[in-house]
């Protein structure tokens, strides 16, 4: 019965976009062309697109229009009214939204995402009806770190007696970002169970985020009432792989459960037969460690066999048994989207987290994990990631504060540049191109970013901004730039941005792996990507233009002036950071600041 009516479910999603008509099925085979002739464009799209990032093939009013009609915010009546009115030119269109709840002011936000353009999107913030200002507040939060709209929007959902259970969901998400989640945010998702009983869209995303296993007491029962009870290895669906993907640490799902319904901290530890089993309270005071469980997505066979996400699952797991192992006790909560932990956690017990930051916390100890630059080395740190990084702020002395070994230096870096530049090996498959007339020397390499990417949050400017100031040096000093854009990018954005240097002759938009590119540029420039540091290990001079975690071995440009300041340095052989600091860097960082291919060595950072 579950899955037919997923597929019931299924067939109303594909006919919701069918009807919408905002699909063109001509521009879909020709912007995915390897789906070509396979499935219908709108089932296409609402079975694997959509969830694939897949671009939609469509212009910015039919993806807008597409996103609101994605999010529930538009039928595909209204959806197809409202293209026509703007695709006509009509005056009407802000009247015509208006009937369907919307305004002009929502209509330019999800236009802005869509683009993207995030501080257009944050700018429209305030001006937003208050149902779109929810979603909106809770999307940027989640994505991009921005929790300037949260408090409005949460105290606007509280309000609200008839939350459907995503938004239930996405309330519970931003209290806790507050720090204010208790059993109320709890009750609005049991009371959105029993509202939406029966929906199995709506059970799905429950069952996936918030797994039930053989509990028991008044949640379990009130639970059982909305039919989600001991969900199992024999579950069908997403939450069965989670379950199965769990094992034997399934205990932790159903304390997490327990937690996110009723605030009641829960507790997992070995019991004596060796088997993980609940408890009220700790087995030793001193050896508790609160986890964040990882989102759904990681627990997942494809998620699994990804050679990005897969090892971040096996670390996680491996390191939770091995602390079981030592006689630790967890305190399993559920991860949010949110990833500003600041005001989670508990002051006496530590938190073990992915991909979070706790910027300005204090008292709390943090320890957030994430796959570093290079694959097989994770970052551990107890203020974040990126940007948000301790490293972030550090002198290069202060990171190579140890007496400095310039043989074991040079061993180290020789190590990490035949792991990775010889062979290539990079974050991202990086597909080989021939392309004869790429300069092949004398050149300045520069590299985009997703322009919606989380860590654009660190951003000293636009790329706009220094990109076109770095076309301007270049062309005036007589150097070729090439601009090589992220592999998953597919903005609008970056079509514009490229558009407009492309035609430059000194300029040159370049597919080539990266490490062929590092090989043979003069210099790199970029906002903070991770080919910054991939660059290090080609031991090349590196412009960022924000905050990163290996700010301490690059050239920071705060503006346009800090950056013609660095390029003009360059340009008459003027270097304060050498090879000798550039190598003692990369194995102080990778050493001291992240957790390598040895899989015990998180555990040990903890413990220690």
């Amino acid at each position: 019965m579950g899955r037919f009516l997923q597929r019931v479910q299924s067939l109303q999603d594909i006919s919701r976009v069918w009807r919408s008509g905002l699909i063109d099925p001509i521009a879909y085979a020709r912007e995915n062309v390897d789906i070509a002739g396979r499935l219908p464009a709108s089932v296409h799209w609402s079975l694997f697109g959509r969830s694939e990032g897949r671009a939609p093939g469509t212009g910015p009013i039919e993806s807008w229009l597409l996103a609101a009609l994605d999010q529930g915010v538009l039928s595909p009546r209204a959806a197809r009214k409202l293209r026509k009115l703007a695709t006509a030119g009509s005056g009407n269109l802000g009247e015509a939204a208006a009937r369907y709840g919307m305004t002009l002011s929502d209509l330019a936000f999800l236009e802005a995402m869509d683009f993207p353009d995030i501080e257009a999107a944050i700018a429209l913030l305030p001006e937003l009806s208050d149902t779109a200002h929810f979603t909106a507040a809770h999307r940027l939060a989640d994505r991009h770190m921005r929790l300037d709209g949260i408090e409005r929007a949460s105290t606007w959902a509280a309000d609200q007696s008839d939350l459907d259970l995503i938004d239930a969901i996405k309330l519970a998400d931003m209290a806790r970002a507050l720090g204010l989640y208790d059993k109320v945010h709890g009750d609005k998702i049991l009371n959105a169970l029993g509202r939406m009983r029966g929906n199995a869209t709506e059970l799905q995303v429950f069952a996936a985020r918030w797994p039930v296993i053989e509990t028991s007491g008044e949640i379990s029962a009130q639970l059982k009432e909305y039919g989600l009870i001991s969900i199992s290895e024999t579950t069908e669906g997403r939450a069965g792989e989670l379950v199965r993907a769990a094992g034997a640490l399934a205990p932790l799902l159903n304390m997490a459960t327990l937690h996110g319904v009723s605030s009641k901290a829960g507790y997992v530890r070995k019991g004596k037969l060796g088997k993980v089993e609940p408890s009220e309270r700790p087995t030793d005071s001193e050896k508790i460690i609160r986890t964040r469980l990882l989102m759904p997505n990681y627990w997942t066979n494809a998620q699994r066999a990804n050679r990005v996400t897969g090892p971040v699952f096996d670390l996680y797991y491996q390191t939770l048994s091995s602390l079981l192992d030592e006689g630790w006790t967890l305190q399993p909560v559920f991860a949010t989207p949110i990833f500003n932990i600041a005001n989670e956690g508990d002051d006496h017990i530590p938190t073990l987290s992915y991909h979070t930051a706790s910027p300005g916390a204090s008292g709390s100890a943090f320890y957030h994990f994430k796959e570093s630059h290079l694959p097989k080395y994770f970052s551990l740190d107890k203020a974040g990631f990126g940007g948000w990084s301790s490293l972030a702020t550090k002198s290069l002395e202060a990171v190579t504060a140890a007496p400095g070994d310039d043989a074991a230096d040079h061993a180290f870096h020789s190590e990490l540049y035949k792991t990775y530049v010889r062979s290539g090996m990079s974050k991202y498959d990086q597909p080989d191109t021939q392309e004869p007339d790429r300069p092949a020397t004398d050149y300045v390499l520069a590299t985009l970013q997703i322009p919606d990417d989380t860590v654009n949050y660190w951003a000293y400017m636009p790329t706009r901004t220094w990109l076109d100031k770095l076309s301007v040096w270049c062309a005036h000093n007589d150097k070729a730039l090439i601009v090589k854009r992220h592999p998953h990018d597919r903005s609008r954005l970056t079509d514009q941005l490229l558009a407009k240097l492309q035609p430059q002759p000194h300029v040159y938009v370049s597919k080539a792996p990266i490490h062929d590119l590092l090989a043979s540029c003069d210099w790199l420039v970029t906002t903070n990507s991770g080919v910054g540091f991939e660059a290090l290990l080609h031991l090349k001079p590196v412009i960022i233009c924000g905050k990163a975690d290996y700010t301490a071995a690059a050239y920071e440009a705060r503006n346009t002036d800090d950056l013609v300041t660095h390029l003009d340095n360059f340009a008459a052989n003027n270097f304060s950071i050498s090879a000798n600091s550039i190598k003692s860097f990369l194995r102080a960082y990778s050493e001291r600041h992240t957790v390598g291919p040895n899989q015990d060595s998180l555990l040990e950072h903890i413990i220690r």
